[in-house]
């Protein structure tokens, strides 16, 4: 039986700071002779072939996040991913990585923030910035500009004028949370947050991470859903299923960033 606690999608950062799925395999930690010390290894679920390669080193800062996810960096502008299926495989990997480190597992950062790191790892910390206590703080700090003659109305408009509408009642309240969550992260980004040109690019860029992710999280938990994906496909096979909510129901009315995480789940609950 395939060990699904130990299987795993890569991520790699690529040149215009977007996520490249890198594949699916199962992962684990071994020593390897050839670098000398104890590794990461992934192989592809496909064919087994080798997918990442990557020594523990002792001054790597790994980060755990979003319980399911461990990030880090092997060289300048190379950040690297793994999301697992089960948080247990994730909790397992991470605890390996701390015990080659010898560092704590219990802290989701392994090595103490370098002074050309804060800013970095201050951005990610979404755990604090990115919480629904914090949320709405941090957006109403956007609605005064001494530059225009009224404050605009964000809070507002997310409180009372966006609607979520559920196609299908959802179950799940850690799934309806991310999906509030990712919702308003993504209109700090698009929406309330000044241009590229003049903010800091680096945090959009751990925005568009943390949205990334978030994404693959809740596709993840839909994809463990069975009596919400039961009752899809069973609404989108009923010839009397009106149009209106048929094109709700379908899949192209998904996010787009979502569909090559959304694609897997479909063809592992279609066969």
């Amino acid at each position: 039986m395939t060990d699904t606690k130990r299987r795993v999608k890569l991520y790699a950062l690529n040149a215009d700071r977007q996520w490249d799925d890198r594949g699916t395999g199962h992962v684990s930690s071994s020593y390897v002779d050839r670098l000398k010390g104890m590794s990461l290894l992934v192989k592809a679920e496909s064919d087994g072939s080798l997918l990442l390669e990557s020594k523990i080193l002792a001054d790597t800062a790994y980060q755990k996040q979003q319980e399911t996810l461990i990030v880090w960096s092997e060289g300048d502008n190379y950040d690297l991913a793994l999301s697992f299926q089960e948080r247990a495989g994730c909790d397992e990997i991470w605890a390996k990585i701390c015990q080659v480190q010898g560092k704590d597992p219990s802290v989701d950062i392994t090595q103490e923030i370098q002074e050309e790191e804060d800013e970095r790892f201050d951005d990610q910390n979404d755990s604090v910035m990115l919480s629904d206590d914090a949320l709405f703080d941090i957006i109403g700090v956007f609605e005064y500009d001494p530059q225009l003659a009224h404050p605009k109305r964000h809070r507002e408009y997310l409180k009372s004028v966006s609607r979520f509408k559920e196609v299908i009642p959802l179950g799940n309240p850690e799934l309806v949370a991310k999906i509030h969550q990712t919702y308003r992260v993504q209109y700090i980004q698009e929406v309330v947050l000044p241009t590229p040109s003049v903010f800091e690019e680096n945090m959009l860029s751990t925005l568009s991470s943390f949205i990334f992710f978030n994404k693959v999280e809740i596709v993840s938990l839909i994809q463990e859903d069975e009596k919400f994906l039961r009752q899809l496909f069973a609404q989108l096979a009923d010839e009397a299923t009106e149009a209106d909510k048929r094109r709700d129901l379908a899949p192209p009315r998904w996010p787009s960033n979502c569909r090559s995480a959304r694609a897997s789940a479909w063809t592992r609950f279609r066969n």
